[in-house]
């Protein structure tokens, strides 16, 4: 009997051991047996897309911005009015959000007395990601007198006749308030600035 005990305390020994073994003769916890592997997360499906350099981004201010009201690095949002399309297929939607900062102000009566405004984009939403931006700088100055150009960006000449072309065609145009010679920009302004770098963007595949 005291045997036939061993025995059994033996083979019941081994078999714990057995179940808790790796394949390499190591032992192994309960514990770590029963843990199931960890899911991985979901990623994106989308299929990424070139936006060029020198694509045209027309905008609608969502934010204000002044050279009386707005001081450097202020933040500015706006959102597209036109959405863009590569090939047909509309790659940044209108309505997609884009977020810059003021780059200057110069307010009425310093320097050559006309009131200045200077900001630039440098951030879109798209597709649920955030995407770094560059964009040429956008300048509003107060009129000289019998000037009706009110607004001014820093890319070529050909590229700011197109856009002034595209600012006339619009109600109101380039929406800009004056107060003492002060130059204001309200939300719902329209302003064009231009990718001076290439865009990559994810588009979610159709």
């Amino acid at each position: 009997m005291i045997l036939a005990l061993g025995v059994a305390l033996l083979t019941a020994a081994c078999g714990s051991v057995t179940s808790g073994a790796k394949e390499d003769g190591s032992e192994v916890s309960g514990s770590a047996l029963s843990t199931e592997l960890p899911v991985n997360p979901s990623v994106p499906i989308g299929q990424e897309i070139v936006i060029p350099n020198g694509t045209l981004l027309v905008l609608l201010l969502t934010t204000p911005v002044g050279s009386d009201t707005s001081i450097v690095e202020d933040a500015v949002s706006a959102e597209l009015r036109q959405s863009v399309e590569i090939d047909g297929r509309v790659v940044l939607p209108a309505g997609t959000k884009v977020t810059g900062s003021v780059t200057g102000v110069d307010g009425a009566g310093r320097v050559t007395g006309r009131a200045t405004i200077g900001f630039r984009f440098t951030s879109i939403q798209a597709g649920g990601e955030q995407y770094d931006l560059l964009t040429a700088p956008i300048s509003q100055m107060v009129p000289a007198a019998g000037n009706e150009d009110m607004a001014t960006i820093g890319i070529d000449t050909d590229t700011g006749a197109l856009i002034g072309g595209l600012l006339s065609g619009v109600d109101g145009g380039v929406v800009l308030a004056t107060r003492g010679e002060e130059v204001r920009l309200e939300s719902g302004a329209e302003v064009v600035t231009e990718l001076t770098s290439s865009l990559t963007v994810r588009v979610p595949v159709d």
